[in-house]
């Protein structure tokens, strides 16, 4: 089931004033609809700072008990996503991912097909990130790309 979504683009001038607006954005409206909403940052450390303001800014508009929108990573977010289908679909961790493409990867080379690149384990990480975001975007990869050295 697809719910609506609400997107708004906030400006402001400084990064606190960023966070306050977010804040302001995501904790507007009653219990229900804050427990409803999620806040997507990139990273844990970037959760954790924008739940501090939240919470500081919650508690001196309201001086009492607060309620905050969920604030995850995208990794938590898709998770949560798994978790809540029904039943519970196969995960793979990124650790398990990118060990079976590195375990594809030098399958290929010792088969033949050698890169004109020298496979260091970094760069296999970031093959997987190059692919789930063009898989996000829906977007083929670029044609004759390849990687650099």
């Amino acid at each position: 089931m697809t719910t609506p979504r609400d997107i708004r683009l906030l400006r402001s001038g400084s990064l606190h004033a960023y966070q306050r607006a977010i804040v302001a954005a995501s904790c507007d409206g009653d219990v229900s609809l804050v427990r409803a909403t999620a806040v997507l940052v990139p990273t844990r450390a970037a959760a954790l700072q924008l739940q501090r303001t939240a919470e500081q800014a919650r508690l001196t508009d309201v001086g009492s008990a607060i309620v905050l929108p969920d604030i995850l990573t995208r990794a938590e977010w898709y998770e949560r996503l798994r978790v809540a289908a029904a039943p519970p679909g196969a995960w793979l961790s990124a650790f398990d991912r990118e060990v079976m493409l590195q375990a594809g990867a030098h399958e290929a080379i010792t088969e033949g097909a050698v890169p004109p690149f020298h496979l260091r384990p970094a760069l296999v990480g970031e093959m997987l990130e190059f692919y789930d975001e063009l898989r996000r975007r829906r977007r083929p990869p670029p044609a004759g790309h390849r990687p650099r050295r």
